[in-house]
This record gives C-alpha cells, sequence and structure tokens, in this order.
C-alpha cells in the first residue's frame, strides 16, 4: 500500500526510521512466535502437519488479516485489514467483503508571507501531517487455470490534521468518496509468478499501482523485483473562509526488490529499495507485511 507521497523536499526525519525499524522488528517477531510452533510440529512429526489436520477438520481457510509498514524520507504509515470470504472458501472463486484502514504522516509546504529585506514575500513553509484513511469494499474473487483475479468497489474515507502550528491555514475535514481496486496473479511456470495491484479512491484523487515477479526458491520462499507509483493530492488547505485555497498533487515511484515467506496459514514479506518524488530527490524505502488465514 502507498500511503503517502510528498511534494516538499527532502526533510530529515530519524524519528521516522526508528519507529519503521520498530514496526518491521514487531511483525518480525509476530511471525517467528507464529511460525516456531508450527515447524517444533513439524520436526515432532513430519508426516502430517498441524495445519494439514486443521484443514481436514476445520475446511479451509475463510477469511485473512494483515497488518503493514511503510516508511521512506519523512513519510511514515501503518496500516492493516481483513478479506472475508462468505462461502468458507477464501482460495475458491466468490464474493469477498474487505475492510482495511491506517494512519499516516508525511511533510507537505503551504505558500505563506514573510519578510525578506524589509519586503513582503512569499515563501514556502514545510509542516507535518497526519493522515487516517479507512475503506470499505465488496467484490469478486475469480480463478482461470494458472490466472487469479480479485475486483472490488466500494467506499474511502480520509481525513487530515495538522501536527504543528506552523501555518494559520488548516487542512479541509474528513472527506469520502468512491473506491476501485484490482489485483491480478499469473503463474507463469512453478517456479515464476508475478502479481499486479491496482486501486483508485476518489476523495483525495489517489492512484495507486504495484507489479511484482516473484522467482519461487522452494516451497514457501519468493524473491523477485518490484516497481510502484502513487499519485494523489497531498494536502487540501483551507483559507480562513473554508474554502480550499491550496491543493498539491504529489506522486511517488519506488523500485526495489522483495522477499516473501509464503506458508499455508501466514505470509511475511519485507521490501527495500529507492523511491523518487518530485524532483531528484531520492531516499530509501522500507516496508513490511504479516497476513494470517483463518
Amino acid at each position: 500500500m502507498l500511503c503517502c507521497v510528498t511534494r516538499g523536499g527532502p526533510v530529515a526525519s530519524g524519528a521516522t526510521g526508528i519507529w519503521l525499524i520498530r514496526a518491521i522488528a514487531v511483525m518480525a517477531i509476530v511471525g517467528a512466535l507464529h511460525w516456531v510452533p508450527r515447524a517444533q510440529a513439524q520436526v515432532a512429526a513430519p508426516s502430517e502437519s498441524t495445519f494439514q489436520k486443521s484443514v481436514e477438520a476445520k475446511g479451509p481457510p475463510s477469511a485473512e488479516m494483515w497488518l503493514g509498514a511503510d516508511g521512506f524520507r519523512d513519510v511514515l504509515s501503518f496500516y492493516s485489514g481483513v478479506t472475508w470470504a462468505p462461502n468458507g472458501d477464501l482460495r475458491g472463486n466468490g464474493l469477498r467483503v474487505r475492510a482495511s484502514g491506517g494512519m499516516g504522516r508525511y511533510t507537505t509546504t503551504s505558500a505563506q508571507p514573510c519578510v525578506v529585506n524589509g519586503l513582503i514575500e512569499e515563501c514556502s513553509v514545510a509542516f507535518p501531517v497526519m493522515r487516517r484513511f479507512a475503506q470499505g469494499l465488496v467484490g469478486w474473487q475469480q480463478q482461470w487455470h494458472e490466472t487469479t483475479v480479485k475486483a472490488f468497489v466500494g467506499v474511502a474515507y480520509a481525513d487530515e490534521r495538522l501536527s504543528s502550528k506552523v501555518t494559520h491555514r488548516y487542512l479541509a475535514g474528513p472527506r469520502v468518496g468512491p473506491a476501485v481496486a484490482l489485483e491480478v496473479w499469473h503463474n507463469f511456470t512453478p517456479g515464476l509468478w508475478g502479481s499486479l495491484d491496482l486501486s483508485f479512491a476518489r476523495p483525495d484523487m489517489e492512484w495507486s499501482a504495484r507489479g511484482r515477479l516473484g522467482v519461487r526458491f522452494g516451497e514457501h520462499l519468493s524473491i523477485g523485483p518490484e516497481a510502484g507509483f502513487s499519485r494523489r493530492n497531498d494536502a487540501h488547505l483551507a483559507g480562513s473562509d473554508g474554502h480550499v485555497a491550496d491543493t498539491k498533487a504529489g506522486q511517488l515511484q519506488r523500485y526495489g526488490a522483495f522477499a516473501r515467506w509464503d506458508a499455508p496459514s501466514f505470509e511475511l514479506s519485507a521490501s527495500a529499495g529507492v523511491a523518487l518524488s518530485h524532483g531528484p530527490a531520492r531516499s530509501l524505502y522500507l516496508s513490511a507485511q504479516y497476513l494470517t488465514r483463518f
């Protein structure tokens, strides 16, 4: 999920890196706690895993829940969500219901009057913004041979708040609008797969796309390149009269690599690479996500 994009120039943020490292560490610990008991059970009884016994007794999983974190330069976001298959089979064709949400912090700029050499001029002032977002979607999953397609439609919510009093302007209130998403997965060969995720949310005119090409190493591990793009109005600044006075279109490109561990009941993935925003600004990005099926 590409949550937040920034238009301002590079702003160093040691706190962003520290909190992202903490989030990745927490997800690594959760994944380890989830995986170690299963590994011990497999060592004790290699002929039949604990998960296989659970599937025979309870049937296939009907829902999945995930949590993740993204960060680069002065942008940091946390998100979580759940997808439910009413027919009781998450891997089969049928209706899907999804709810997700999260919060993020990014830096944007606003034009403010200032005094330069005794003259009043317009200066660009950077300030941090806290953003909250959520989506409720309904969709359908369909599989054709080696291709799986998920299509969703629903409602998106976004709200932003200043985390400082640098500017006399304030951000527009909560916004609600339609949202759509499309996810495609294709197995080219038993050892090679690709995925493409596309989405659009009307509240901030946010477009996002991410593509991955994964090479399987064994039964569970995949490694490969990824690329992502997102564009959205990164701030809705309103004047004292309540009208939107300044709207910026921010965009972000990401190019990197990922590693994904996909077990029958859980998934753990992490990625890193280069993030490009407006201008020549570049920075390292880090992303991590933990998913469990039940």
